[in-house]
């Protein structure tokens, strides 16, 4: 599935999650009143967002959770908030085609773009910005290593 040069669409849930939004003054009062009006999204660790693909689908995503590294199995009832919330957002009935779940690093900075030793470069993206920052970061350090 290869994700198209269109914008994604982002939910209320999502500017609650990303560093670039998080950052801004009135990011306090988008979490209260989110937390007021859609409790069981906040909750649910729900960032909603969504990306068209360049075969017409679109990919939905996401709900993650702060705490420890999940167990193999995936709650079906966080799977259902966003499939309806994502309906919600983009304002008609969508179809499961596929279903991803990942395990993502963690850290306290989103990015470690570590030397080691001479000659090897160590680059991780480590909060849950990967899909639309890997490509940039791996650019960058790249270039600074090369």
């Amino acid at each position: 599935m290869a994700v198209d040069a269109a914008p994604a669409v982002l939910g209320g849930t999502a500017l609650l999650h990303y560093a670039g939004f998080t950052r801004s003054p009135q990011h306090q009062q988008v979490r209260a009143r989110l937390r007021r009006e859609q409790p069981e999204l906040v909750a649910a660790g729900l960032k909603l967002h969504a990306t068209r693909c360049a075969d017409g689908s679109v990919l939905l995503g996401d709900t993650a959770s702060d705490g420890p590294v999940p167990g193999p199995f995936r709650d079906e009832a966080l799977d259902v908030l966003l499939l309806r919330e994502g309906e919600r957002l983009l304002g008609g009935p969508l179809r499961v085609l596929e279903r991803w779940g990942a395990v993502e690093a963690t850290a306290p900075e989103p990015f470690l773009v570590a030397q080691p030793q001479r000659g090897l470069l160590v680059v991780s993206v480590t909060a849950s910005i990967g899909l639309s920052t890997a490509f940039g970061l791996a650019a960058r350090a790249l270039d600074g290593f090369l």
